[in-house]
């Protein structure tokens, strides 16, 4: 990222000392460097992550893994090549950090941090344990501390998934919620998250576990660890145990919340949309099968009632059978296909930025309000053609590494500032006030003070992110 400081001259400060006299410098470019608030989108299939600028749909760079435009492929940067993983889920910081959960082919589900600068892939000590079982998603609480999702794929109906804590940079890794760690409902295959406006964080489960039982979305209090369900999204009635004082009980109970069409098949992400005024709504990328035809749909879900509605797509009517579609479709014309909507990401406008897993080559973009789908970009022609159709998109997330953008709109300026001033007002980033993840903490202190104030001015006086 290139830096103008001192390019803001001349704009009119906010608060006292905010036109400071800075003197300027900027970074060199690189072909391989993402930009901030360019998509990154992962492949699964070669272990390729991938760097899109949103605004042209030209695919900037191979972040990390086998350049997949180049017919001999060669690999951008060291380490663990992270191809043929079952699912994997990226999450990024504030500050221009990647991280990359997923069970690589060779075998043992780890957490990667990805250095945008060189694409080397750096396990993160401790996340090769069994507490980090299977997939799920990183989503930073803070500067310095991981959330990671771990579905537990291969557990017993019985056994229960967690949400785990890793204060970075090197653990260990502990139990944040699951098992019998925070009372509540209990939490089965839980794989992706994402945060809300009421100190919780709300977990989506991956699915059903064969004909027994369904799948749910969950709210998790960051405080406590206590697990609620905000909805059913399963086709088939929901059982789970209840946890209580750190005692599991001995039997299942039928558990329940929301109407609405549901799936029969997986949840592969989940978004939180704010709506004002502390509301909001979540949104999840649905997949079901219905006489071995495969159909996608992004929901909408209703927190307060854990009703469910189909945003565009096909899903399954709550009938009991498991098999009467819904569909509806995108408001307009010649509006793109997609499949399995992965990765979920809420951009600065409103809209969803989402990837296909399966089929297409694809990330597109979902006005919520008008249901149009629209095209963000098309990686198909611009790899190889060996690999079209085959990298299979799992998850996608924005980068970030522009201080001072705590709106994530590609500028510094008054909206900003008043953003920053909630912080500074608060201070301490665990403060149950403080959204996650603490963004006008500039210095990764955990604190929201006289400190990150001075690295603001820089971001506000420069106005640009790049």
């Amino acid at each position: 990222m290139e830096q103008f400081i001192g390019a803001g001259a001349g704009r009119k400060a906010l608060g006292a000392g905010l036109s400071l006299l800075l003197v300027p410098f900027s970074t060199p470019a690189h072909a391989e460097l993402p930009r901030h608030l360019d998509l990154v989108v992962v492949s699964r299939a070669y272990g390729t992550m991938f760097a899109v600028d949103p605004a042209t749909g030209v695919l900037r760079s191979v972040v990390t893994g086998p350049d997949l435009r180049i017919a001999g492929k060669p690999v951008r940067g060291t380490g663990t090549l992270l191809a043929g993983a079952l699912s994997g889920d990226i999450g990024t910081s504030r500050d221009g950090r990647i991280f990359w959960k997923l069970a690589p082919s060779a075998g043992g589900t780890a957490t990667y941090q990805i250095a945008a600068s060189t694409g080397n892939r750096t396990g993160l000590f401790g996340t090769g344990s069994a507490l980090n079982d299977a997939n799920g998603a990183p989503l930073l609480l803070n500067a310095k501390t991981l959330l990671l999702g771990a579905d537990g794929f291969t557990q017993a109906a019985s056994q229960n998934s967690r949400v785990l804590r890793y204060p970075l940079p090197s653990g260990p890794v502990t139990i944040f919620s699951g098992d019998l760690v925070g009372d509540g409902v209990q939490l089965f295959r839980g794989r992706t998250l994402a945060f809300g406006e009421d100190h919780a964080v709300y977990v989506a489960e991956v699915g059903t576990l064969g004909t027994v039982t369904s799948g749910g979305v969950y709210r998790v209090d960051l405080a406590t660890g206590f697990r609620t369900l905000i909805s059913r999204t399963g086709s088939l009635p929901l059982y789970r145990y209840n946890v209580v004082n750190g005692v599991q009980s001995p039997n299942t109970q039928l558990w329940d919340r929301g109407s609405g069409p549901v799936t029969n098949g997986q949840i592969r992400s989940i978004a939180y949309r704010s709506t004002g005024f502390g509301g909001g709504k979540l949104y999840v990328g649905v997949s079901s099968s219905v006489s071995s035809v495969f159909y996608s749909a992004i929901l909408r879900i209703d927190i307060s009632t854990g009703d469910r509605e189909i945003v565009v797509g096909t899903a399954l009517a709550d009938d009991g059978t498991g098999s009467t579609l819904l569909t509806v479709a995108p408001s307009n014309v010649g509006a793109p296909p997609f499949d399995s909507a992965s990765g979920l990401t809420v951009l600065a406008d409103g809209t969803i930025a989402f990837s296909s897993l399966f089929t297409y080559n694809t990330i597109c973009r979902l006005n919520p309000d008008t249901r149009e789908v629209t095209l963000i970009a098309d990686l198909g022609p611009q790899v190889t053609a060996d690999v079209r159709g085959k990298m299979q998109f799992t998850s996608l997330a924005q980068f970030t590494n522009c201080p001072g953008d705590l709106n994530l709109d590609g500028v510094v300026d008054d909206a900003d500032f008043v953003g920053f001033v909630q912080g500074y007002d608060l201070l301490d980033c665990a403060d149950e006030a403080m959204p996650p993840p603490c963004a006008a903490d500039l210095n990764g202190d955990l604190f929201v003070d006289d400190g990150d104030f001075v690295g603001f001015v820089v971001g506000y006086d420069g106005l640009l992110c790049e």
